[in-house]
């Protein structure tokens, strides 16, 4: 035996036959006042009308070895189903000697055992087919277009042309009314309550209100299987909704449920409302447990306080009151306040935090903020963290800008980047890279420090691109003229000519004589006591000199300039003072010769002087002698 399948699924179509009218007969329905001329579309008078009830069948048969189409004449069979497997078949129809070609055959059902219109009021239907006693599977569902056999009670339906009129409906303009607040469903739906609290209730299988209740005004627009049942609540559609909120909304969606007063869940699939005026817009799996709260999409997220809001993303929790997650997946606010963008497991469980995106970072204090990155946390009071990895903002008002591993725990303190920086000091500010054997440690108040100086070299520039210096400022006249702080720690500034012009040649006499009048003093400034300067003060200065252009600062170039042009004249005054000295030599030299010859003159005079002193010593004594001797005569010659 040849084993057949059903290669595609059959199409099913109602086969229409129409029945030409023989005239122009005119028929008006007395109970209806309806206007009907039949011959002017070409269907038959109601006495000549027959809707036949029967469907086009067409198969597609091929061999299960080797899908080799069929070609042979074939004994089928034909049985209908209310179920898709299993139970018994309510019609059947039986062919002998069906024609297939290339595999394809084609039966009109009906045409030997009639179908009955009262099969198909809309409950699912499956046609079986056997070949040659084979029973092929699966059964085929039978699609819309069959039960159009049902219209033949619309069109041909006798208790409705002969029956009795009524009241039930009314016509205002181009719109048709009930005559009174009737309750409106489909069939196979439940209506709960009486006919005051009008309920609508659409769709298949769907409930509106609840047993023993007189919920208001509950509507179900369509779906399957949908509830809604409690007063003003609305279902518009979906599957397995359920509405238990008075004046909640589920627009759509599958598996939705609401039990709060006025909240709404535009579609989406298992989501969850619990508490009042919260909406779900859609999504899957969210969950609303707090007043006033928002889930915009996404899966697995829960807004569990008042006033929280979860635009989207995957598994975010924002349970503090008035907190807010935009998305990402697995981020948690728990404080009031708080807000996480989006990013991966970020967490903000400080009143009034924020976080930015990133992944693993943390707000762990009131009104700290963390941009992105990964892995920071800003534990300080109105803490501020930019981005970057593994870096903590620890203390008050403290700041990190980015970078790696950086820890800002002092009051006001800022990090704007770099590697293993840590600022414990107060109001400090500092950058550069550490390691983790030296960390860049700035420890003091009120500092700001550029690098560490141990193993990288830091050249700060100041309107330039390419500092070369350890402080480097500007590249023209207009903004520092490249002036810099030399590693050696010497200040230098720009100088050269070509920066120059409107050159002038002061008098440096005149500088002189201004110098001597310019007072200068030993003094300290205020608030650093103990620390003592000397120098002129600015007003002194610029009142004499006129140089710069602000009377209380001093330019160490401009006090350069005039100490050099007051040397400049005590040089000249010098060399002219030398070159007078050099005369005054010239004429000591000549009076010390002259009194190197007088001093042999006199000593030749003293010789000299000597020696008329020896001569006048010998001629005292040869007086002396010579008086004795006139004495010794004297006395001879009185006889003594």
């Amino acid at each position: 035996m040849l084993t057949l399948v059903i290669k595609t699924a059959s199409v099913v179509t109602l086969l229409i036959t129409m029945i030409i009218g023989l005239g122009n007969e005119q028929i008006i329905d007395s109970n209806t006042g309806i206007n009907d001329i039949r011959s002017e579309i070409g269907i038959s008078t109601l006495e000549g009308k027959n809707i036949p009830t029967q469907m086009n069948y067409q198969g597609y048969l091929i061999l299960t070895a080797d899908t080799t189409p069929v070609t042979a004449n074939l004994d089928m069979v034909f049985e209908l189903f209310t179920t898709e497997t299993g139970g018994s078949s309510f019609w059947s129809e039986t062919y002998n000697d069906v024609p297939v070609e290339n595999g394809i055959f084609n039966v009109i059902l009906g045409s030997i055992t009639p179908l009955d219109p009262d099969s198909f009021t809309g409950y699912p239907l499956w046609l079986q087919t056997t070949v040659e006693g084979e029973v092929l599977s699966p059964r085929k569902k039978i699609v819309t277009t069959a039960y159009s056999i049902r219209s033949l009670f619309a069109d041909t339906a006798d208790y409705v042309v002969n029956g009795a009129p009524d009241n039930d409906w009314n016509i205002s303009g181009n719109v048709l009314y009930p005559s009174a607040q009737y309750g409106l469903a489909m069939f196979g739906n439940t209506l709960h309550g009486t006919f005051v609290q009008t309920h609508v209730n659409l769709g298949n299988n769907c409930i509106t209100g609840a047993s023993g209740q007189n919920y208001l005004y509950c509507t179900v627009g369509g779906g399957h299987n949908n509830t809604s049942s409690a007063t003003y609540s609305t279902v518009g559609g979906g599957e397995d909704n359920n509405n238990s909120g008075s004046g909640a909304t589920i627009a759509g969606g599958r598996n939705n449920q609401t039990s709060a007063s006025y909240s709404a869940v535009g579609g989406g699939r298992d989501n969850i409302i619990s508490e009042t005026y919260s909406t779900i817009a859609g999504g899957y799996q969210n969950n609303i447990s707090g007043e006033y709260s928002t889930i915009g999409g996404g899966r697995g997220n829960i807004a569990s306080y008042f006033y929280t809001t979860v635009a989207g993303g995957y598994q975010n929790t924002s349970s503090g009151n008035r907190s807010t997650v935009g998305g990402g997946e697995g981020n948690t606010c728990y404080s009031a306040g708080a807000t996480i963008s989006g990013g991966y497991y970020n967490t903000c469980d400080s009143m009034y935090g924020a976080i930015g995106g990133g992944q693993y970072n943390h707000s762990a204090n009131d009104y700290a903020t963390i941009g992105g990155g990964g892995n920071n946390t800003a534990s300080g009071d109105f803490s501020t963290l930019g981005g970057g990895q593994l870096n903590t903002c620890s203390n008050l008002y403290s700041t990190i800008s980015g970078g790696f591993w950086n820890t800002s725990s002092g009051i006001c303190s800022t990090i704007p980047g770099g590697y293993q920086v840590n600022v414990s000091g107060d109001y400090s500010f500092a950058f550069g890279i550490g390691s983790t054997a030296n960390s860049f440690d700035v420890a003091d108040d009120y500092d700001v420090v550029f690098g560490d100086g141990d193993v990288y070299q830091y050249q700060f520039g100041i309107n330039r691109e390419d500092p070369l210096y350890p402080v480097h400022v500007g590249t023209n006249t207009s903004n520092g003229n490249g002036a810099y702080l030399t590693t050696g720690g010497i200040w230098t500034n720009g100088c050269s000519r070509t920066f120059k012009e409107n050159f002038t040649r002061p008098d440096p006499a005149k500088i002189l004589e201004l110098v001597k009048t310019l007072d200068v003093f030993r003094y300290n400034y205020k608030g650093e006591e103990g620390v003592y300067h000397i120098s002129p003060v600015a007003e002194d200065f610029y009142e004499l000199f006129k140089t710069g252009n602000d009377n209380r600062y001093l330019a160490s170039l401009d006090v350069s300039g005039v100490a050099l042009l007051a040397i400049q004249a005590l040089v000249k005054e010098n060399e002219e003072f030398l070159s007078f000295i050099d005369d005054i030599n010239v004429d000591i030299t000549e009076l010390n010769t002259r009194i190197d010859n007088l001093t042999m003159e006199n000593q030749q005079l003293n010789e000299h002087i000597d020696d008329l002193v020896s001569e006048n010593q010998q001629l005292r004594s040869e007086l002396e002698q010579m008086r004795a001797d006139i004495e010794l005569l004297k006395r001879l010659n009185n006889g003594e």
